[in-house]
């Protein structure tokens, strides 16, 4: 998850299936949530880099490090 500094409600929630990261945005705050998979560009900052941390680790741990690393280098 991530916070904006401030707030309460998660500003975004992100996960790793497959090597593929996602994001999911509020669509009605504290009710629900759409998700997508990520990319950056468009103006969009960089994913924090501790999320970044723990969604390397995450696939890591579910034996899609190569697949995340090469979604990275195309979309991140």
């Amino acid at each position: 998850m991530y916070n904006a500094p401030g707030t309460t409600e998660p500003e975004h929630i992100y996960a790793v299936y497959q090597g593929v990261i996602y994001e999911a945005s509020p669509t009605r705050p504290g009710i629900s949530f759409h998700g997508y998979p990520w990319s950056a560009g468009q103006g969009r900052p960089s994913l924090p880099r501790r999320i970044l941390r723990q969604l390397r680790a995450s696939a890591e741990d579910e034996g899609y490090l190569k697949e995340f690393d090469q979604w990275l280098k195309q979309y991140g």
